[in-house]
């Protein structure tokens, strides 16, 4: 489906910032 496509993108977008220090603590700020 196109939605399961698009969690799919999006999860493996997220998961290396999240892993990321540098852009987790540009989150935070």
């Amino acid at each position: 489906s196109v939605d399961g496509d698009t969690i799919d993108c999006v999860q493996k977008h997220n998961q290396p910032a999240l892993d990321h220090p540098l852009l987790k603590n540009h989150k935070i700020q």
